[in-house]
């Protein structure tokens, strides 16, 4: 009499619910039979413990919007026979069914469209950006060909207005460029240099290329400036 009593069996039948991935709530319902094993005061208890904890740990990775996912992880792990962790009664198998409320199934659609919105809206917000900046080295680097991009990307909104900014554009960008005070400067001597005559030119070039071979690593410079405009070692006489 004390072994039979020592194998009985019953049925399990609980009704739970337990919290998502996403902070959610599944509603479970699982059906089964447990067996004792030995002297456990409540072995149905213990059999009931087991398959609400087996299915917390699994639903803490399913979101909401995969309950098919819990409840195959959930059949797959309880479909068989296991021994409680004390040892005193058997589960022998469960049979699990999750649901979620219409509500939450809801919510849960409504937050993973706003989610994905928001990556878009980022991503987007991060282009515009490196878009920016690759303008702005454009800008530093040559306006000319900054503006050029300009004309053809947005043809309707090149104006004369436009174009004649940018000039004052790129004084600004270079201002704020590192080695900016050198952009600056060669900004000044191209406009002071652009408004002498012809032989003014070729006296200034000549200065400063001789003032250039007098440090080896500029000689090479004064070189491919003398070749690009042309001229020799002028004589400027006693």
């Amino acid at each position: 009499m004390l072994r039979r009593w020592l194998r009985r069996r019953g049925a399990l039948q609980l009704e739970f619910t337990t919290p998502s991935a996403d902070g959610y709530l599944f509603e479970v319902r699982a059906d089964g039979q447990w067996q004792q094993r030995g002297r456990h005061r409540d072995p149905a208890a213990a059999a009931a413990s087991y398959v609400i904890d087996a299915v917390a740990s699994l639903a803490l990775d399913c979101p909401l919007l995969a309950p098919a996912r819990l409840e195959a992880r959930a059949n797959t792990l309880l479909g068989q026979p296991a021994v409680m962790p004390e040892g005193s009664s058997r589960l022998l198998w469960a049979a699990v069914h999750v649901n979620v409320t219409p509500e939450d199934f809801h919510d849960a659609q409504a937050e993973l469209r706003h989610r994905a919105r928001s990556r878009a809206h980022l991503q987007s917000q991060r282009k515009q950006v490196d878009h920016a900046v690759a303008y702005l080295n454009l800008l530093r680097a040559d306006p000319t060909l900054a503006m050029v991009q300009q004309m053809l990307d947005s043809p309707n909104a090149s104006t004369a207005e436009i174009v004649a900014r940018f000039d004052a554009v790129a004084e600004k960008v270079a201002a704020y460029a590192p080695g900016g005070r050198w952009v600056r400067t060669v900004g000044l001597l191209e406009k002071t240099f652009g408004a002498l005559d012809e032989d003014a030119q070729r006296y200034v070039v000549d200065r400063v290329c001789s003032a250039l071979s007098e440090f080896r690593q500029t000689q090479e410079a004064a070189q491919h400036i003398r070749q690009e405009y042309q001229i020799g070692k002028l004589e400027l006489g006693p």
